[in-house]
């Protein structure tokens, strides 16, 4: 195989997950992708595993449909930089999180979510059973 042929798989391997990760993002299904930019879901799936190669079109009314730059999608393929997935969970807690209203409440989250990492889970439990949220 070619060393040209490598890198066009690579770079391809890297638009997919970027696809993946920003439709989680969004908290779109790959049916209400597809319906988006005109494909099936299985087309998307097959962008999202690098199977199928993506037209230029095609990867605009992605990131269209997506809502960032089409460079976005490149993502970092000219520093060699790797993003992590977004995981469901981690899809889930950010749209529940823009879901709350109350700015206190809120703040108490992140105040959590930092002691979690500062300190490690059972500090976090310690945290919020001190914290008082006033009403």
């Amino acid at each position: 195989m070619s060393k040209r042929k490598r890198s066009d798989e690579r770079n391809g391997t890297h638009i997919g997950a970027n696809i993946l990760a920003h439709r989680r993002r969004r908290g779109l299904s790959q049916t209400q992708l597809g319906r988006m930019v005109g494909v099936t879901y299985q087309q998307i799936q097959k962008y999202e595993r690098s199977t199928n190669g993506i037209s230029a079109s095609r990867l605009y009314r992605l990131s269209r449909a997506l809502d960032v730059p089409i460079e976005v999608l490149f993502g970092a393929l000219e520093i060699g930089e790797n993003k992590p997935e977004i995981s469901d969970d981690e899809t889930k807690l950010v749209r529940e999180f823009c879901q709350i209203s109350d700015a206190r409440l809120r703040r108490a989250f992140v105040l959590f979510v930092q002691a979690a990492f500062v300190a490690g889970e059972g500090a976090a439990r310690v945290a919020v059973s001190d914290m008082e949220l006033k009403t």
